[in-house]
């Protein structure tokens, strides 16, 4: 991720982004390709190219409004083959027609895409704040398993919180923690590579978009 970033940022910023480098490991890619479009937010092909030079091969991710399998379709002619969904694909091309395959994608963007589809959506399953979360919900919430994409895990939200000593934790400090209070409880809220977050947290009430669950640590729930 941090190789696929540093290429990112040293050239223009594409409608689709797509990023390859020798040695990357196929069964990786795909994870990384998640990350980009978590901070982008635009679709991503991330390829993993072969030691001669001659090939690559890459996992796609995508975004509302684009969909992978139909960009990759109008372009198969650049293709050795390819397959997927709207949201999620894999694909192999020859890398001499990597550049043309940019062109490709970024035209499909600019003819399917307007401005506002860059700007992420949040879907919220309802507004509740997290200490009224009981277990029992949470039990409830485990019989609609497995989640996936077709069947995302129900996200919850609330407006106008304050979180309290929020504060950077981790190995390398990349994550965020803060305990939330009302008057008859106390959460934690955590944040995976929200360390960035902590001085806003810190200074003002924010909205928070959340998945609840149960810590479980040493015998206590």
């Amino acid at each position: 991720f941090a190789e696929a970033e540093e290429i990112i940022r040293s050239q223009p910023m594409h409608k689709v982004i797509i990023v390859g480098q020798k040695g990357w490991h196929p069964g990786v890619i795909g994870i990384v390709a998640s990350r980009i479009v978590e901070k982008y937010y635009r679709p991503v092909i991330v390829l993993s190219i072969s030691e001669d030079g001659s090939q690559a091969s890459g996992s796609c991710r995508s975004i509302k409004g684009f969909d992978m399998h139909d960009a990759l379709e109008s372009a198969k002619g650049l293709l050795k083959h390819f397959g997927g969904h709207s949201m999620a694909a894999g694909l192999a091309l020859d890398t001499c027609d990597m550049a043309a395959f940019q062109r490709a994608m970024d035209d499909y963007a600019k003819n399917h895409l307007k401005p506002d589809d860059y700007i992420p959506e949040i879907d919220i399953a309802a507004e509740i704040m997290p200490s009224d979360i009981t277990e029992q919900m949470i039990g409830e919430m485990e019989l609609l398993e497995p989640c996936g994409e077709g069947n995302p895990k129900p996200l919850f939200g609330a407006r106008n919180v304050r979180l309290s000593y929020a504060k950077a934790i981790g190995s390398d400090g990349q994550h965020m923690k803060g305990l939330l209070t009302t008057d008859s409880n106390s959460v934690d809220v955590l944040s995976w590579n929200g360390a960035s977050f902590v001085p806003l947290v810190n200074a003002s009430n924010i909205d928070i978009a959340y998945v609840p669950s149960i810590n479980e640590w040493q015998g206590r729930r």
